[in-house]
């Protein structure tokens, strides 16, 4: 028998267990079983379903550390039955250092949140991506090669709870939400996702992401075992009533006029989708309600030349977008602008995807491009169609084709075709082509000609009187993404012939050949967590040959410790305007940006420099500065307060006297009274218009698509500002004075059968 002192000495010398070495997983496989009672999604997770659920585990960190163990747990489970794709996660943490609150749809980004990035087609080309914070607020997002499209709206139930080990989320992702391909067995490309926003943003990720590879749907892991699963409930209809009362000036032309009687109107509308298959779909609306709830940001456009673009926010254009998504922007939904009909068709089998839409226009916006500047006229009715064929290849890459037709019943059109594609030249390069023509029949008339001068070219009027012509358009790059080293050299060109009517295309007459490169550092220590050098020229020539812009920048950026991007630049610029040469212009960039803490985020952006002061005649060059600065504060778990300041300056080089100096105050004040429940409100001062509005709303939101809306508009104008000062009898300065009022409500509830 071995003495008590000799055991002590055997485990004192014995080697010790070697912790054992993290390995990240590359493209997983988890076999999802299907469960036949259904849990109940409350954030709880004691239903039986769970017992028998499939179990991902073994994150790896994807920024800022590079496929390294995570700073915290993260455990996903997963099953499904005929109708829903069931997730739960336990999310391990100290509830205490978790950033989270009660938010509406598409607001949880800053918090801490999970979810999962799903490709059902395994095309790499596009992915959703659904996420829950740690209550349940939801967000879901497309992404495409293009970028991120958060204009997506999916229907799911998620519920989510804090506990003493960290937080947990229950979501059922219904299958009529999803497009897959047909097919007895399904295999999707996957991987679960972690935001855990701390002293730096931390991302986690099932399957391995390599920070050096560009294709990251590529790398997503598989589910497998999903059989025999169908949509279900193919028809979704979507009926609304909206109405409203509103009150204009007596005079238009008279700011100071007064409101006249307020005019009421009601209306109603249906919009109605039939999921054919899982890949095919099709909707329909009537008299669509079309009108938006929130304003548009106010845009500085004093000194630009060119028509302003706006993002889309209506619910029946913002499906299934991506399909129609090109480098040339020949296809820009809020070009629909009041119709009274539209349909749409939608179909992805296996690796083809496309799409056509069909809508008539009553007052259709009409988009006159040049070189120098464009012009955006209100238009008559009109009858639009587009049509898009997409081809998947490996990976990411895909071929394309895209047909638009715009006819106006008072006589013209417009069309556009082409071709466009993505090739992949081994892991980091990759090349993009597109290639457009246009045809325009100009009506033989249009009362729009007045406003229409200095818009001919090539011996062309700039009248609508009859003439037809054709132009072109086209767009080549090669691009290397990679860890260290990047580069991007484009080519567009556009003829002065080329126009698209159911697009936002501002400029023609010009070919562009722009080109970068920029350098990556990770350093293991300090307080930054990458450092980027970027360098870039341009040139622009007029399509006949003659050299109008050219310039040179380099700058840099950072991403530091405490959630803090830095970026800068410098550059200098030789530009012909209006026949004018400015030569040795010097610019600047900066921008910053910080979510150090759950109580508040901010950031800015400020430019300047030697700037063209495009409307003085002649054109001259000044000294520019802008500003643009944006806050969130977060004083309780449901109060969200959003400042912002726009300034924008020019004044003389030699003078110092002002072009034009104004800026823009905006603020959204929200309170998440209940899940479903918020009220908000904005209030902006435009300083070059001198108008002040104000926009309050109650919302009640069931889900995505069955929503309550109740809220007013009022606006007014300074009119000491806009005239100077001005009396009444009494003497009184006149003010502020009202130049708009409505309320409104819009009601619309979701059926599905």
């Amino acid at each position: 028998m071995i003495s008590r002192a000799c055991a002590l000495l055997l485990l004192a010398t014995a080697p010790l267990a070697a912790e054992d070495p993290f390995a990240p997983q590359v493209q997983p496989v988890l076999r999802v079983p299907r469960i036949e009672a259904a849990p109940r999604i409350d954030g709880v997770l004691d239903d039986p379903a769970w017992k028998q659920a499939a179990r991902a585990t073994g994150f790896s960190e994807v920024r800022p550390g590079d496929r390294v163990k995570p700073l915290v747990e993260t455990e996903v489970l997963v099953a499904y039955d005929d109708r829903h794709l069931y997730l739960a996660f336990l999310a391990h943490d100290d509830p205490r250092a978790l950033r989270a609150a009660h938010r509406d749809r598409d607001e949880i980004w800053q918090d801490d949140n999970v979810g999962i990035i799903l490709d059902t087609y395994g095309t790499a080309s596009w992915s959703y991506q659904i996420f829950a914070n740690p209550y349940g607020a939801q967000g879901d997002i497309r992404a495409t090669n293009r970028g991120e499209d958060m204009s997506v709206d999916l229907l799911f139930e998620s519920h989510g709870r804090l506990t003493a080990g960290g937080y947990q989320v229950e979501m059922a992702i219904p299958f009529s939400s999803l497009s897959f391909p047909s097919g007895a067995k399904q295999v999707w490309r996957a991987t679960f996702w972690r935001n855990h926003p701390r002293a730096s943003r931390h991302q986690y990720s099932w399957a391995a992401i390599e920070r050096g590879n560009p294709c990251f749907e590529c790398q997503l892991g598989v589910l497998e075992g999903i059989e025999d699963v169908k949509p279900g409930a193919p028809l979704w209809l979507l009926p609304a009533v909206t109405g409203s009362q509103a009150s204009g000036l007596l005079d238009p032309a008279d700011p100071g006029s007064g409101l006249g009687d307020a005019r009421r109107d009601a209306d109603a509308s249906l919009t109605a989708r039939y999921d054919f298959s899982s890949d095919f779909s099709g909707e329909a609306t009537v008299n669509p309600d079309f009108s938006q709830v929130e304003s548009d940001a106010a845009q500085v456009d004093v000194n630009s030349p060119f028509a302003l673009q706006y993002p889309e926010k209506r619910p029946f254009f913002q499906q299934g977008t991506d399909v129609y998504q090109t480098w040339i922007n020949a296809v820009y939904t809020r070009s629909f602008n009041d119709p009274s009909f539209a349909v749409k068709l939608t179909g992805r089998p296996s690796k083809t995807a496309f799409g056509a839409l069909l809508a008539i226009d009553e007052h259709t916006p009409v988009l006159i491009p040049s070189r120098e500047r464009s012009l955006l006229l209100q238009g008559g009715r009109s009858t639009s169609f587009v049509g898009r064929l997409r081809q998947s290849l490996k990976d990411e890459a895909f071929a394309g084709l895209l047909f638009t037709r715009r006819q106006f019943e008072d006589g013209g059109a417009g069309t556009v075709f082409g071709a466009d594609a993505l090739l992949k030249l081994g892991k980091h390069q990759r090349l993009e082509l597109q290639a457009l023509a246009s045809h325009v029949a100009e009506a033989d008339a249009s009362p729009l000609n007045g406003a229409l001068a200095g818009f001919g070219f090539d011996g062309r009027t700039a009248a609508f009187d009859g003439e037809r012509y054709w132009g072109s358009a086209g767009y080549a790059s090669l691009e290397r993404d990679a860890r260290t080293w990047n580069f991007d050299v484009d080519y567009w060109w556009t003829s002065p012939a080329f126009r698209t009517p159911t697009g936002f295309v501002t400029r023609n007459d010009e070919r562009r050949l722009l080109t970068s490169q920029s350098f990556n550092f990770y350093p293991t220590s300090g307080i930054a967590t990458r450092w980027q050098l970027r360098m870039g020229a341009n040139k622009m020539w007029t399509w006949a040959g003659e050299m109008f812009d050219e310039n040179v920048w380099i700058g840099g950026s950072a991403q530091l410790k405490g959630q803090v991007y830095v970026e800068f630049a410098v550059g200098t610029e030789d530009e012909i305007y209006r026949g004018t040469r400015q030569t040795g212009k010097q610019y600047w960039e900066a921008y910053a940006e910080t979510a150090f803490s759950k109580l508040l985020s901010f950031g800015g952006a400020a430019w300047g420099g030697d700037s063209t002061a495009r409307f003085a005649d002649p054109p001259v060059v000044g000294r520019s500065l802008n500003v643009d600065t944006w806050a969130t504060l977060r004083p309780t778990e449901r109060l969200v307060i959003e400042p912002s300041w726009r300034y924008s300056r020019l004044r003389d080089r030699h003078t110092g006297a002002p072009f034009f100096e104004g800026s823009i105050w905006r603020a959204r004040i929200k309170y998440q009274l209940g899940r479903a429940l918020s009220a908000r409100v904005i209030v902006q001062y435009d300083g070059f218009e001198h108008g002040l509005s104000v926009e309050p709303l109650l919302s009640y939101k069931l889900n995505a698509f069955t929503i309550f809306y109740a809220g007013s508009t009022a606006g007014w104008v300074d009119l000491d500002a806009t005239r100077g000062p001005r009396h009444d009898p009494a003497g009184a300065a006149r003010g502020f004075e009202p130049v708009s009022r409505q309320y409104f409500f819009k009601l619309q509830y979701l059926f599905r059968r």
